[in-house]
């Protein structure tokens, strides 16, 4: 039986994940293979704390570089090699009970006109209240995560990616409150959140390292 996202057409399908987090790689295509998803491509992340880079912004650490970094690049590599639509997932996965049948329902009811989707992250709550658009989709204001989002047409990830030339935040805040609000993308996140995150894994991103070197 076809998967929901299958039926949406996308080019390409990424699995973000630090070589040495081989674990973690794991535990995400067990994950997959749970919901029946296949096709998923491992993208090997930037290790920014291998690499040694730093950033002159506060309470930057080498681990959100490497993930704001590794997001641009997938970025990068579908506008060279003409893939106009991805979903990408971090590899730390939590799909919601009855995921299957739930993203094949949210599909029959996403906004026509969308550009760019949430299926999980979590509104910060300074935010304005979400703007429901139906009973299973809803433009949200702020949001934290980048765990699982969807990117459709060329003209959008050029936008995107051009948008995030400079990292002055995490790659999720300056997404949703730079990027998508700035570059007019038509955005929309999932109600509820389909795709939470494993907290009991160990985080490369919110590592202590906050050394504030170039």
């Amino acid at each position: 039986m076809q998967h929901p996202f299958n039926t949406l057409g996308l080019d390409a399908m990424f699995l973000l994940n630090l070589e040495r987090r081989q674990e973690r790689r794991k535990y995400a295509e067990e994950q997959f293979k749970s919901i029946g998803l296949a096709g998923v491509k491992h993208w090997p992340a930037v290790d920014a704390t291998e690499l040694g880079l730093r950033s002159m912004v506060k309470d930057i650490t080498p681990g959100m570089i490497g993930c704001y970094k590794s997001h641009r690049d997938i970025m990068k590599h579908c506008l060279d090699k003409n893939i106009n639509s991805y979903i990408v997932f971090e590899d730390d996965p939590v799909f919601i009970g009855g995921f299957n049948h739930f993203i094949a329902l949210a599909i029959e009811n996403i906004p026509p006109d969308w550009e760019f989707i949430y299926w999980g992250c979590h509104e910060h709550k300074n935010g304005q209240p979400l703007k429901f658009i139906n009973e299973y989709w809803a433009i949200p204001c702020s949001v934290w995560g980048t765990q699982c989002f969807m990117i459709r047409n060329r003209q959008t990830i050029q936008k995107i990616y051009a948008a995030l030339d400079q990292m002055i935040m995490q790659i999720d805040c300056q997404l949703s409150q730079i990027v998508l609000r700035g570059q007019k993308i038509k955005y929309y996140a999932v109600q509820p959140c389909a795709v939470w995150q494993k907290t009991e894994l160990e985080s490369d991103v919110q590592e202590p390292n906050k050394q504030a070197l170039k």
